[in-house]
């Protein structure tokens, strides 16, 4: 269990020498804009759970432009552990329509963590996304959040 703990944290924290403030300055940017009803683009925020070992926090996540024809997107996650520490990964996901909704699912390499399989769905203002990685699994559940007022 105490392997599983370091792991999630692990994960959850990788790239924390990446610097925090490009994040900050990321969601700032996406906030200034009307947030967008449709679409897996802009800004988004919620919380991680761990099905494993039952930890969590607060998730936050910046979803850029298309980088190709294929619909590869860029999706910049922010996410804190026990109040405390808080970490910032970005991951390529390929988004495919659904109809309605917006569908990613794939992996991507963590180095020496391991990899990081993905599974989810853009539906109106719902992000909902399950997660396996190095020993541990769980979901992500996000929301748009309110345009701050001008």
């Amino acid at each position: 269990m105490r392997s599983a703990t370091l792991t999630t944290l692990a994960v959850l924290c990788f790239a924390i020498t990446s610097c925090s403030t490009s994040f900050e300055k990321n969601w700032r940017a996406a906030l200034a804009k009307p947030v967008p009803t449709k679409g897996v683009e802009g800004p988004w925020q919620g919380t991680w759970l761990s099905h494993g070992n039952g930890h969590h926090g607060q998730l936050r996540c910046v979803v850029g432009p298309a980088l190709d024809a294929k619909g590869t997107h860029s999706f910049q996650y922010h996410a804190t552990w026990a109040h405390l520490l808080s970490g910032t990964f970005t991951a390529p996901h390929v988004v495919v329509p659904q109809g309605d909704a917006a569908g990613f699912k794939g992996s991507h390499k963590l180095g020496k963590l391991g990899m990081f399989d993905y599974d989810g769905t853009v539906k109106g203002s719902e992000f909902i996304a399950t997660y396996k990685a190095a020993g541990d699994h769980g979901v992500f559940e996000m929301k748009r959040p309110k345009s701050p007022r001008p």
